[in-house]
C-alpha cells in the first residue's frame, strides 16, 4: 500500500499495523524524557465489524507497560460508539468498554466531528 511505501522510505512512522485479523496483539512504544513515561499504542484500521469481534472474543491483547508510572495513550482509527440513536450499528462501532482499563487517554483518529475540547466517556 502507499503507507507502506511511505514507511519503508523513512518519511512516516507507521505504527500499529496489523496483518493477522484473527488475534491482535498491541505493543505499545515506549518514550521516557526526564520523569515523564509515555506508552503510545496504535491500530490502524482494521474492519470495525471485524474488530468489535475479536474485543468482544477477548482475541485482542495490549501489552501493559513496565511499571505503573506510564501514561498510556491509544491511537486508534476505528467508528467510536455514540448511543443507539446517532445511526452507526452496535458491531459496527467500539465501545469504551471493550477497551483496556489502564488507557489514559484514547485519540479517536476517525472522528468526523470537529471536537477541540477533550470528551470524558460517561462509562
Amino acid at each position: 500500500s502507499s503507507l507502506d511505501l511511505l514507511s519503508a522510505s523513512h518519511l512516516v512512522n507507521y505504527i500499529g499495523k496489523t496483518s493477522n485479523l484473527d488475534e491482535i496483539t498491541i505493543e505499545p512504544i515506549l518514550l521516557e524524557k526526564g520523569r515523564v513515561k509515555v506508552a503510545l499504542y496504535g491500530m490502524s484500521h482494521v474492519k470495525d465489524t471485524r474488530l468489535h469481534y475479536l474485543l468482544e472474543k477477548k482475541k485482542v491483547h495490549f501489552l501493559e507497560p513496565p511499571g505503573d508510572d506510564y501514561f498510556c495513550i491509544l491511537l486508534l482509527h476505528q467508528n467510536r460508539f455514540k448511543g443507539i440513536r446517532i445511526g452507526i450499528p452496535y458491531k459496527s462501532c467500539i465501545h469504551p468498554t471493550q477497551l483496556p482499563n489502564f488507557m489514559d487517554l484514547i485519540v479517536w483518529g476517525n472522528e468526523h466531528e470537529c471536537n477541540t475540547e477533550l470528551v470524558e466517556d460517561p462509562v
